[in-house]
């Protein structure tokens, strides 16, 4: 099974025993995962985990836009379908500028949890963000501007405390070189506004 993962090095490792990781069910009213795969939560933990270390390992540069996978091991169609979707960008377990603010996957990572597994991959939204919209975006979303690179700046701050800190050593480095580098863009791009602003009142009166 060949799994594509977007934004790669914006991909945590959520340790499981935080106050973030609850049962969903409590709050949410239909559950969606309110009982295991038929096979059960082991082979879907243990092969997403292989999967985000495979991850970790391939990571180049943190801008990056994706990479891809093969899925190792024999699953059923239904932890198949569950460790697919894991990684795509619409479905994958998500948290968003602080730690906790889930956009998606509280119960499969509730789900791993119960099955005794101490971590789960999680994709870090705003992290994506910075990742995603260094190129043109095909939804037509707007780049970073100076004040999103400062707004991240502050979420970076929230996300490389403890726990995270501990089970993500390299997420402020390559967070922070992202971000550099859009500061270092943003100001190549005022530079050049600049400087075209004033060479053109010279130009037009040319002639």
């Amino acid at each position: 099974m060949r799994i594509q993962v977007d934004c790669p090095a914006a991909w945590i490792l959520l340790p499981l025993d935080c106050r973030v990781v609850r049962d969903p069910d409590e709050e949410d009213d239909p559950p969606r995962y309110s009982q295991p795969p038929r096979e059960g939560w082991e082979r879907v933990g243990e092969t997403i985990l292989r999967l985000y270390e495979r991850i970790q390992s391939r990571i180049e540069d943190p801008l990056m836009p994706s990479l891809n996978l093969e899925a190792e091991g024999r699953l059923t169609p239904e932890q198949e379908w569950i460790t697919s979707t894991w990684f795509s960008t619409v479905c994958a377990p998500q948290l968003g500028v602080d730690d906790d603010s889930w956009i998606n996957g509280q119960h499969r990572s509730w789900g791993l949890h119960t099955a005794g597994f101490e971590f789960a991959p999680v994709l870090l939204v705003p992290f994506g963000h910075a990742n995603r919209f260094w190129e043109p975006d095909l939804f037509g979303w707007e780049p970073l501007d100076v004040e999103a690179v400062r707004d991240q700046r502050g979420y970076l701050a929230r996300w490389q405390q403890p726990p995270w800190s501990m089970s993500n050593p390299q997420l402020e480095q390559r967070w922070s070189t992202v971000l550099d580098r859009w500061e270092t863009r943003l100001a190549d791009e005022a530079s050049t506004s600049e400087n075209a602003g004033r060479e053109s009142p010279a130009s037009s009166g040319e002639g």
